[in-house]
């Protein structure tokens, strides 16, 4: 289990950076579960080996694709 918090702080192609690696590890079977926390605007648009989800008042919120 790998926990990171406040990846909103990293600039964009930090916060890139750091998701084509976890990208690799979980291809590579190296990772499991990387629980990664921030505050944004809408959810990112990440590979498929990722799931996000929405926090709204302490629980997961259906969120509506964009129009």
């Amino acid at each position: 289990l790998f926990v990171l918090d406040r990846v909103d702080v990293l600039d964009t192609h930090s916060r890139l950076t750091l998701l084509k690696w976890l990208h690799s590890l979980a291809l590579a079977s190296q990772i499991d579960t990387v629980i990664l926390c921030g505050t944004f605007k809408e959810l990112p648009k990440v590979p498929a080996t990722f799931s996000t989800h929405w926090l709204e008042n302490g629980v997961i919120a259906t969120v509506e694709a964009a129009a």
